[in-house]
């Protein structure tokens, strides 16, 4: 009779403890796993096979600079299908691979020869199920973006709200932070200088009839005298590259992801973050961006999880050690056990 009433209290005492503080519970289950390859390409194949079993199309990028490969996240999307990396003068195994298991038919290279060569579009042709390959570039990278958005609207119709994404095309971490929710909503990506509209951005804003522009980024990166020149603007945008991405999740959200999964990539590359885009609009899943080495040094993104933590069922880092590290990872599994 002692060892029941013994355990009576216990089991009250956990019920009680689990309705006091629910968070603790939920914090608790919190998966952090990691999605990675022994190198970028892989890693790119890695996350096709977690996301889709077949595809009639595939996007393929170089993996090796990021500008061409910048606004591709919402073509992906708008055809649905994954997105691959490859080496610019020979076809990635990774990726050959990976186009012979989805047994695809038609691939979207993404940026002229330069950035992917037609050796490559000759591997694609001889090694892969593809029998048409659609190279989508221009003569840099503002036009290959303009090139990407007509496609997306031949492919959806028209544009969701007439919208356009505008972010900088000098540097990745603005356009890769919202590329999930783009790509979700298939809205796509222009690239701006700093003071200036390029002349290829301005032609894809008039011959779309976009009304509407959301830029990400803080005016370092995109000038007041752009956005005043843009129709329409908002702005989401941070102290830093990691604050920003918070304030894109956080906008991601309340345009139709939920914190259910969250992605986590280095702030100091793109690659990661490029495939994870396209994952990200795949399973609505919000990219966050932090310090390869220290959480500690991506303080808003350390802050930001705090907050929203108990929302969190799954967070998945995208990539090795290399580029977000085993500290890293633990740091974050740390904020999950409060």
């Amino acid at each position: 009779m002692f060892k029941d009433s013994r355990f009576i209290i216990f089991f009250l005492a956990v019920l009680t403890f689990c309705f006091c503080y629910p968070g603790f519970i939920l914090a608790a289950d919190t998966d952090v796993s990691r999605i990675y390859g022994s190198n970028r390409y892989r890693t790119a194949a890695k996350l096709s096979e977690d996301a889709w079993e077949d595809s009639n199309y595939v996007v393929l990028a170089t993996g090796e600079d990021f500008p061409d490969a910048l606004t591709g996240v919402p073509l992906s999307k708008a055809y649905s299908c994954p997105l691959l990396l490859t080496e610019s003068d020979e076809l990635s195994s990774y990726a050959e691979e990976e186009i012979n298991r989805l047994e695809a038919e038609t691939c979207f290279i993404l940026g002229g020869t330069g950035a992917i060569s037609d050796d490559v579009v000759n591997e694609i042709l001889d090694n892969t199920t593809i029998t048409q390959v659609i190279r989508i570039g221009g003569e840099d990278r503002y036009e290959t973006a303009k090139l990407i958005a007509k496609r997306i609207n031949e492919a959806v119709g028209n544009i969701l709200d007439d919208t356009a994404i505008i972010a900088s095309g000098d540097n990745f971490p603005d356009a890769l932070s919202i590329s999930p929710l783009a790509g979700y909503k298939k809205i796509p990506i222009l690239l701006v200088k700093k003071d200036s509209i390029p002349p290829k951005t301005l032609e894809a804003l008039n011959e779309l009839g976009i009304k509407k522009t959301v830029i990400i980024g803080g005016e370092g990166m995109v000038s007041i005298q752009v956005e005043l020149s843009l129709p329409s603007p908002s702005r989401k945008s941070g102290k830093d590259r990691y604050e920003t991405a918070t304030k894109v999740a956080d906008f991601s959200v309340s345009s139709g992801f939920d914190w259910g999964t969250v992605l986590i990539v280095t702030g100091a590359n793109w690659p990661d973050a490029l495939i994870a885009g396209a994952y990200g609009a795949k399973i609505r899943a919000p990219i966050l961006l932090v310090d390869p080495d220290d959480l500690d040094n991506s303080e808003p993104v350390e802050d930001f999880l705090e907050e929203v933590q108990d929302e969190i069922d799954e967070v998945i880092i995208v990539g090795g050690t290399g580029a977000v590290s085993y500290d890293v990872k633990k740091q974050i599994e740390h904020i999950f056990e409060y």
